[in-house]
C-alpha cells in the first residue's frame, strides 16, 4: 500500500503508514497546485475533513498495483529506485563544521590581522 501514486490528472499521492495499525496518510495534490492530507484504512476507506464536513472515498486495489475510487478516477502505482529515491530527497548543504572552522579562521586573522596594525602603528610612531 505505501507508495507514490499518480491519478488521470497527473497529480501525485504519497501515501505513508500512519500512526495506527492499518492507518495511512495520504499526502495529495490537485491540479489547483493545492495539497492535502487524507486519512485512510486498510480496507481503503478515505476520508478528509472539509471544512466542517467529512468527504469520503472508498477505493478497491487491483493486483497490478492501481487502485480504483468509488468516483470513477484511478491511482497508478509509480514505481521507484533506490537512487531515484536519493536524487529527490538529497538536499546539499554546508556542514556544521566547515561553517564553524570557517568562522573560527577569520576571527583569528581579523585577530592577527589587528596586531599586525598595531604594531606597525608602533614601530612608525617611534622613528
Amino acid at each position: 500500500m505505501e507508495g507514490i501514486y499518480v491519478d488521470g490528472k497527473h497529480c501525485m499521492h504519497i501515501v505513508l503508514r500512519g500512526y495506527a495499525e492499518g492507518a495511512w496518510l495520504v499526502h495529495s495534490s490537485d491540479p489547483q497546485d493545492e495539497g492535502h492530507t487524507c486519512e485512510m484504512d486498510s480496507s481503503l476507506f478515505m476520508k478528509k475533513l472539509d471544512g466542517k464536513t467529512w468527504k469520503t472515498w472508498k477505493g478497491k486495489q487491483k493486483s497490478d498495483g492501481l487502485i480504483v475510487w468509488n468516483t470513477g478516477e484511478t491511482w497508478s502505482r509509480i514505481h521507484i529506485s533506490r537512487t531515484q529515491q536519493e536524487v529527490i530527497v538529497r538536499r546539499p548543504y554546508v556542514p556544521l563544521t566547515v561553517l564553524f572552522v570557517s568562522g573560527v579562521w577569520s576571527a583569528v586573522k581579523a585577530g592577527y590581522d589587528w596586531i599586525v596594525t598595531q604594531k606597525s602603528g608602533e614601530v612608525e610612531t617611534r622613528k
